[in-house]
């Protein structure tokens, strides 16, 4: 009985326990501070694309979509403040949307004979405007709103107020030169930190483009825009105090803004919390990779003094012992080769024509590399052809000199086995060296994954989009 009653008591109290531990779970799901700011279910979302161009001047391209959570207050204004950065030519645009027709009233039928001009029904329901959602197929509205900056902080007055509980949208534009400096070999190190609001940010998006060109560095893929040059020419626009552009570019311009060769993104800040994004970009991509290599160079250079001088004193000790051991050769077997040959020696020098003959080899393979990235970043691409298949005609003979030469010449010397052992040592060195290739690729590998920019939807340009700029 005494049994029964404690196996009962155990199963509550572990009922108990898995109650309580899912309770738990389920309230770490929910959003952070849902219950002391409620408001952060209704954060902001910010899509950046920020481009860095060749003087160190970063331009920034913002997409927020914002809701009204003061119960008894329209919304006029938004507030942001630029983290430690003087930003210039700001510009802002409320993006208004006109809501869809959803339900008709009942067209009226009239016969054939009848002349009277058809009478399009009437709307009787709409539905809200829904600005979390990029590609809008209705019609809608850039209009310019009121920018003041103070300080650090850049106050948006919006030309349509936001009523309690619905939600808008607006682009801010501005450049500033303080997110760059100069690095070491001729690059430009960034460092972006985002916009600041007293509002949570439930999503943030960061995208980080440059110039064609330049090279961004860890960038997984050049950024294919729709239509190749006009992001870069609306962002022009955006600084003029009037705006004359077509429909579907802007309407472009709205929808890629968040897309970048380098993507980041966070989730749930709270009020006045910021993201930092940092990298570096150059004209060259071996100027980006100039500290990576030096740092190789030397370690290369290291290891082969390293390298020669253990082979100087292996080479030296042989000797010693070989003529410790014999006595001095008479006339008559003077040129023997068994008598010349110091043992051990043979396979020394197998093994340090192999290396050098792996080093010319890669060596080679590296300037090829280098030069034709050099190549790639001149203009008169006619001529990098011509300069490429002149370069590989060479190669046709450097190559086979490089990885047979010291094989063929040791199999001259020494006989034909000691040289296949020697080109079989090339080709391992070889393959050790695009192990380690690899394994440093793998290594300096970031390990975030970059979301990749959404496509461009069709049919969106179609839409009818039109600009108009706000009575002051």
């Amino acid at each position: 009985m005494k049994g029964i009653k404690l196996l009962s008591k155990t199963l509550f109290i572990s009922l108990i326990a898995i109650v309580f531990v899912s309770s738990i779970q389920a309230m770490s799901i929910l959003p952070p501070d849902e219950i002391a700011n409620p408001a952060a279910l209704f954060g902001q979302d910010h899509s950046y694309t920020i481009t860095f161009r060749g003087n160190g001047e970063a331009v920034v391209n913002l997409r927020v979509l914002f809701t009204n959570t003061d119960e008894g207050n329209n919304l006029s204004q938004l507030s942001y403040r630029v983290p430690g950065v003087d930003p210039q030519d700001v510009v802002a645009y409320q993006v208004i949307r006109e809501p869809n027709c959803i339900r008709y009233a009942e067209a009226k039928t009239y016969d054939v004979s009848d002349s009277r001009d058809y009478i399009a029904p009437n709307c009787i329901e709409y539905d809200e405007p829904d600005y979390s959602n990029v590609y809008w197929y209705g019609k809608t509205s850039y209009k310019k709103a009121i920018v003041a900056f103070d300080v650090d902080t850049i106050t948006i007055t919006v030309p349509k107020q936001i009523e309690p509980g619905k939600s808008g949208s607006l682009l801010l534009y501005y450049r500033s030169q303080g997110y760059t400096k100069k690095g070491a070999f001729d690059t430009y190190e960034y460092k972006f930190e985002s916009l600041k609001t007293e509002d949570p940010i439930k999503n943030l998006q960061i995208g980080v483009t440059t110039d064609s060109d330049l090279k961004l560095k860890n960038a997984d893929a050049a950024v294919q825009y729709r239509n190749d040059g006009e992001f870069a020419s609306m962002q022009g626009m955006m600084a003029q105090s009037k705006v004359g552009v077509s429909n579907a570019q802007f309407d472009q311009y709205y929808q890629q803004i968040g897309s970048g060769q380098i993507i980041e993104s966070a989730t749930y800040l709270q009020p006045l919390d910021s993201f930092t994004m940092e990298g570096a970009y150059a004209d060259s991509s071996w100027k980006l990779n100039g500290k990576n290599i030096l740092i190789g160079t030397v370690v290369i250079v290291v290891l082969m003094i390293i390298f020669g001088y253990a082979i100087y004193r292996l080479v030296k000790y042989l000797k010693k012992r070989h003529t410790d051991r014999h006595s001095p050769p008479s006339d008559k077997n003077m040129g023997s080769p068994s008598q010349r040959v110091v043992p051990g020696m043979t396979f020394l020098w197998m093994v340090v024509g192999s290396f050098i003959s792996s080093i010319l080899a890669a060596g080679y393979t590296f300037f090829i590399f280098m030069f034709g990235t050099y190549l790639n970043s001149w203009y008169y691409s006619e001529f990098n052809m011509l300069i490429m298949l002149f370069l590989i005609i060479v190669s046709f003979g450097i190559y086979p000199l490089f990885i047979f030469g010291s094989a063929i010449f040791i199999g001259i010397k020494r006989g034909l086995w000691w040289g296949v052992g020697t080109f079989a040592l090339t080709l391992m060195w070889l393959v050790i060296y695009l192990f380690v290739l690899f394994g440093f690729m793998m290594l300096s590998r970031s390990s975030q994954s970059y979301p990749r920019p959404v496509p461009y939807m069709m049919g969106t340009q179609d839409s009818g989009v039109y600009m108009e700029k706000s009575a002051e």
